[in-house]
């Protein structure tokens, strides 16, 4: 935003993993609180776009599951998909539902750890099947792991594929 790269966005931070708690934060219902309660909470308060294809969902890890998840519903809300250092909670049969084709074709940016040797295969995977799906990915592979720092350091160059010039 500072170097003009993107416009100015509104974020809407949320965790799904509250310790202790017994309540499944997953499925379903999960991906109605994503694909409706959280833009229809966003619209009410804040100038922005009731438009799914101007809006994206990002998550980070394990978090990733649910963000694809709610992102290729045929109902979803967002036609922008940030995958940051995706973990394994993706599994083979999660990307094999990603429907192909069809009307919605999503802007993806994928952010991978080169030395995430737990979870590289899965963003590789997750790239693959998207982009067959007809997706438009960029997938960001950097000589890092599976850390914070990883995500941190390389958030613009996401938010800058997702919404940049020409996105």
């Amino acid at each position: 935003i500072v170097h003009r790269l993107i416009e100015p966005i509104v974020a809407v931070f949320l965790g799904s993993d509250l310790p202790g708690d017994p309540h499944s934060h997953t499925g379903a219902p999960m991906r109605a609180f994503l694909n409706h309660e959280v833009p229809e909470w966003m619209t009410s308060r804040y100038r922005v776009s009731a438009r799914a294809e101007e809006r994206a969902i990002l998550a980070i890890s394990r978090g990733a599951k649910d963000a694809l998840d709610a992102a290729v519903d045929p109902d979803g809300a967002y036609g922008r998909l940030g995958l940051l250092v995706p973990g394994r909670r993706i599994r083979p049969a999660d990307l094999d539902a990603i429907p192909s084709g069809g009307d919605r074709q999503m802007r993806v940016a994928i952010l991978a750890g080169h030395y995430d040797a737990a979870n590289i295969a899965t963003a590789r995977a997750a790239r693959q099947v998207l982009e067959q799906a007809g997706h438009a990915v960029d997938f960001i592979e950097v000589p890092e792991g599976h850390t914070q720092t990883t995500w941190k350091n390389h958030l613009g160059k996401v938010l800058v594929s997702l919404f940049g010039p020409g996105q």
